[in-house]
């Protein structure tokens, strides 16, 4: 009886290490690799009454909600409100006016909405209309969510009282380092209408020096504070893993 339990055990053990590594989080699967995740950061102009969005920005947000539905999670919306010359927002910031000024649109001459697909190098401006505005979307996703990369991140956000936390890890699959990353988290807020993924705060960013392959590296916490009278359920963050040079978005996630 001993002899037989014995051989069984030895079989069971054999067959164990010939399982396949299907972890999405183990970098160490030799075969490891993950979706590119597409990032539109949309810079948009709002007034505080809904009903006086400029038809442009409307029908870019409509495209891109749209496009949303049928790319899943496979792509992320950030929604930062601009300052308008006049009337009020108040979801706008002059922190967003510099992220724009200084960290997108470059030479480019400002004008609203400025859609920008996984970093500052690819760039639409303007919507004809709903359509056209989708259709060119959708050639820019098409090509980026066919991707496969060897960088897969995932976060998680914990509520204590009002502040939230978000924290997250990265890893490298592949068989070489990755070197001079930078990490943003996007605080956003679902307001509803044209008002889904709105901006609140980009918090403190955290820089990478390397991370070599087959490890994961941990991201250090960051803290934001729920406005009084707002619903915790309606905050998420986004967490973009950028190249430190060009700024191009490497991977994301969304924390909700």
């Amino acid at each position: 009886m001993k002899t037989d339990l014995l051989i069984v055990l030895l079989v069971c053990i054999a067959g164990c290490t010939d399982l396949a590594r299907d972890n999405t989080l183990d970098p160490k699967n030799p075969d490891a690799e993950a979706d590119q995740i597409a990032v539109v950061e949309n810079f948009i102009l709002h007034y505080t009454d809904l009903d006086s969005i400029p038809s442009v920005v409307k029908y870019s947000q409509e495209a891109t909600y749209e496009l949303k539905g049928d790319y899943s999670n496979k792509m992320l919306i950030l929604e930062y409100h601009m300052t308008p010359s006049a009337f009020q927002d108040s979801f706008s910031s002059a922190d967003f006016d510099f992220r724009y000024t200084n960290d997108y649109k470059g030479s480019t001459a400002k004008g609203f909405p400025h859609t920008f697909f996984n970093g500052k190098q690819t760039w639409i401006q303007g919507a004809s209309s709903k359509a056209t505005a989708k259709n060119r979307y959708k050639l820019i996703l098409d090509s980026l969510t066919l991707k496969k990369v060897k960088l897969y991140c995932e976060g998680e956000i914990s509520f204590k009282a009002d502040t939230l936390t978000v924290g997250g890890r990265i890893a490298r699959y592949g068989n070489s380092d990755i070197e001079n990353l930078v990490v943003e988290m996007i605080v956003i807020e679902d307001k509803g209408d044209y008002l889904h993924y709105v901006v609140r705060e980009a918090l403190l960013p955290q820089s990478i020096t390397s991370i070599t392959p087959k490890t994961i590296h941990d991201l250090s916490p960051r803290t934001f504070v729920i406005p009084a009278g707002s619903d915790k359920n309606a905050f998420a963050v986004a967490i973009l893993v950028k190249d430190n040079i060009s700024k191009r978005i490497l991977q994301a996630t969304f924390a909700d």
